[in-house]
């Protein structure tokens, strides 16, 4: 049996709390059913959700929005400090328990580093043989050692950062950034729109970016933004310019009919913030398959031919250099992304 420990959230939840990544969501997902395809078994989801101790929080932590279903467990838990730990621990090890296969292998994966789940992978693993699969999406630099010291006992840590990658000194790691969907033909002869997806926050270096996208003239591009954050984060660049376009948080029928029509996209990181180093823009792996050009900031986390398919920023470049060279290109079959990293047990 193999169970995965993270929660997968709907569009209900994630347009409503702005802390959630989509992103992440959408990769666990593709994650999960890509190891299913390969392992040829079901993966269990154990999910509860992880909020402030009550009263900042609520009593009772219910199902938000999991859906429930033989693969899916959901764990609810009297939220109160110092006991929810132990609350939470129990429940899940007594949902695995129940579970278990004799004379099968069972595997244990983590997302992230919670306390709970690094202490219910390592139960597991010394009392019950489980192997632990420690995934390593993203972290701050100033939780360096302490995250190598957790998952150190792993049987396998995957980063998706070829830089957490590289600096990781153990022997029983994996470089794996998610698969990509068979790449589509690209039909179209000259770029008109961008489109950025993701957060507004400082760390994006999203006001450099609409500070740039400003100072081109063209009146017939536009740059659509779609975000579960709230428009008045950017709202003077909305009034100042009414090319920039936001669109919200959409669905993802109305997102993929979105993506369809946008000529070229935009992958945002302030390169100067070191925690971005440590992490993957995992909506990388959703623009490849549309074939179509990413404009990027510098970002030193990827591997080599992953940086060849952007028109990457470099230090001495702006974003408004980016812009204008994406306008007098003419778009090309980009065939340089390898379709999968694969991942073995």
């Amino acid at each position: 049996m193999i169970f995965f420990l993270g929660e997968i959230y709907s569009y209900r939840i994630l347009k409503k709390y702005n802390n959630l990544s989509a992103a992440a969501s959408e990769w666990k997902q593709s994650f999960i059913q890509e190891l299913e395809n390969i392992s040829k078994k079901k993966i269990i989801k154990i999910q509860y959700y992880k909020e402030r101790p009550w009263p900042f929080g609520s009593f009772i932590s219910k199902n938000i929005d999991f859906s429930e279903s033989k693969n899916s467990i959901f764990i609810s838990y009297l939220n109160l400090p110092f006991i929810k730990k132990f609350i939470i621990y129990r429940k899940v090890i007594r949902a695995i328990n129940k579970r278990l296969v004799k004379k099968d292998r069972n595997i244990i994966i983590t997302y992230n580093f919670l306390a709970e789940d690094i202490k219910i992978a390592t139960f597991l693993k010394r009392f019950f043989s489980f192997s632990w699969l420690s995934i390593c999406a993203d972290f701050n630099d100033n939780q360096k050692r302490s995250i190598n010291k957790k998952i150190i006992n792993s049987d396998k840590v995957i980063f998706l950062s070829e830089y957490a990658y590289r600096n990781y000194k153990g022997k029983n790691k994996l470089l794996y950034l998610g698969s990509i969907k068979k790449i589509q033909k690209n039909m179209n002869k000259k770029i008109k729109n961008f489109l950025y997806s993701g957060s507004l926050g400082a760390w994006t270096d999203i006001n450099n970016f609409l500070n740039e996208f400003s100072k081109n003239k063209d009146n017939n591009i536009k740059l659509y933004i779609t975000t579960n954050n709230k428009k008045n984060i950017i709202k003077r660049y909305l009034d100042k310019d009414k090319r920039i376009i936001y669109l919200g948080y959409l669905n993802d029928d109305k997102y993929k009919y979105l993506i369809k029509k946008i000529d070229c996209f935009v992958n945002l990181r302030d390169h100067n913030n070191i925690n971005n180093l440590y992490n993957f823009p995992s909506k990388l792996l959703r623009y490849f398959h549309y074939n179509k050009p990413v404009i990027s900031s510098y970002m030193n986390n990827l591997s080599s031919d992953l940086k060849e398919t952007l028109i990457m920023k470099t230090k001495r470049q702006s974003y408004l250099d980016l812009i204008n060279f994406a306008l007098k290109m003419n778009l090309k079959d980009i065939s340089k992304v390898k379709k999968k990293w694969g991942i073995s047990f």
